[in-house]
């Protein structure tokens, strides 16, 4: 019998789909906060530099005219080469007035580090004086 009791089918309602999900909670499959913290930490994956044998030399840099500086707190950071890898070699970046991130840090150019096995590029960043 039909729902309408008159034992023909309506054809006119639409086919009943049941609805399913996905076992989660403490006796399923997978609870949205271990999702959610798995999703976090999938971005924190940080590969360790390359080593480089023997850094190759870096080109001269270009003049640069630097602006006035647009405040007392403004720190002048030169611009440099900067390596990107043996696909892309040296790109130039700019010179920029940063504000430094706390009044006692001084800003370290990027530069060719020593490492076992030869040299990592360490790009530029602040440190404590």
């Amino acid at each position: 019998m039909t729902p309408s009791g008159t034992g023909t089918r309506d054809t006119n309602r639409e086919p009943e789909v049941k609805e399913t999900s996905m076992p989660s909670g403490r006796n399923g499959w997978i609870s949205p906060g271990l999702v959610g913290s798995l999703l976090l930490l999938a971005g924190c994956v940080v590969a360790p530099p390359a080593v480089v044998q023997a850094p190759p030399p870096t080109p001269a840099p270009p003049a640069e005219m630097v602006p006035v500086q647009p405040g007392p707190t403004y720190v002048w950071v030169a611009g440099h080469w900067a390596w990107r890898g043996p696909r892309y070699g040296y790109v130039w970046i700019p010179g920029r007035w940063l504000v430094p991130v706390q009044p006692a840090y001084v800003w370290v150019p990027a530069h060719w580090a020593p490492r076992p096995g030869g040299y990592v590029w360490v790009e530029g960043h602040w440190r404590i004086r």
